[in-house]
């Protein structure tokens, strides 16, 4: 078992970057499959697919975000960590910071997403309340989150429980 102390962390003092993302107009973009290696990812606030509502043809955007951020959809709560570079849709806000990896961002969400029943379009996470809310991390001191006992609680009780499927996808893109 996983020994450690945990504290409460505001997210507007884990992440260096905390920012309204460029929309784009999904009536303005060009879908395509998501096989045509100049198709990027477009996120908006669906609650499926990570957040990617389409592959759209990479017109050379003025703002294409790269990946290894948290994107919020703030009218909708809907939280995910986005791996490889998108383009955004109305209402996202992204998440940034030099401790960020695959691991720690989906650990990240997951706490979030614990949050996301408070908020709904009548009580919207906006950019305050997000940097605002607190989520329980392991610490090594008042101040640091323990990243690594992060990523081993990741590796050892979340992975291996996951479906097989699942697991075989994650077991081959490591």
């Amino acid at each position: 078992m996983i020994q450690t102390n945990w504290k409460y962390f505001e997210i507007g003092t884990l992440f260096t970057e905390i920012y309204k993302a460029t929309a784009y107009n999904a009536q303005d973009l060009i879908s395509s499959p998501a096989s045509n290696r100049d198709a990027i990812r477009y996120i908006t606030r669906t609650d499926t697919n990570n957040g990617c509502k389409d592959f759209v043809l990479n017109e050379n955007f003025n703002q294409i975000e790269q990946g290894n951020a948290i994107t919020i959809g703030d009218t909708t709560a809907t939280i995910y960590y986005q791996n490889e570079q998108f383009i955004c849709g109305d209402h996202i806000v992204i998440l940034r910071a030099p401790f960020l990896n695959e691991i720690r961002g989906i650990f990240i969400v997951a706490l979030l997403n614990k949050e996301r029943f408070r908020y709904n379009y009548g009580r919207s996470f906006k950019m305050d309340i997000i940097k605002k809310t607190r989520i329980l991390l392991p610490n090594i001191d008042d101040n640091t989150p323990d990243w690594d006992t992060i990523e081993n609680i990741v590796k050892q009780k979340i992975i291996p429980s996951l479906p097989p499927k699942s697991r075989k996808i994650w077991e081959e893109r490591k």
